[in-house]
């Protein structure tokens, strides 16, 4: 009787665990997906200070910390596709 029960409960607990690490796989295939079609369109994942090119991931204002240039994000996001090609 007892064996059953913990039969079936390592069964639960292996299918819970395929599940999650399916998840894990899923999510990490997606989000280098993302990363790869930025990357082959030619654009960054993230904007770039057009006056000195310092990465402005992260930012919570859209002034750069490197050069001090300020930019309504509206600008910033023209620029970007301007320091891209587009």
């Amino acid at each position: 009787m007892y064996a059953a029960v913990a039969m079936i409960d390592v069964c639960v607990l292996l299918g819970i665990t395929l599940i999650a690490v399916t998840s894990l796989l899923v999510t990490f295939w997606a989000w280098r997906s993302g990363k790869r079609l930025a990357w082959r369109r030619g654009m960054r994942p993230f904007p770039v200070c057009p006056q000195c090119r310092y990465a402005m991931r992260g930012l919570t204002h859209a002034r750069c910390p490197e050069c001090g240039t300020q930019y309504t994000l509206e600008e910033l996001w023209t620029a970007q596709r301007d320091v891209d090609g587009g």
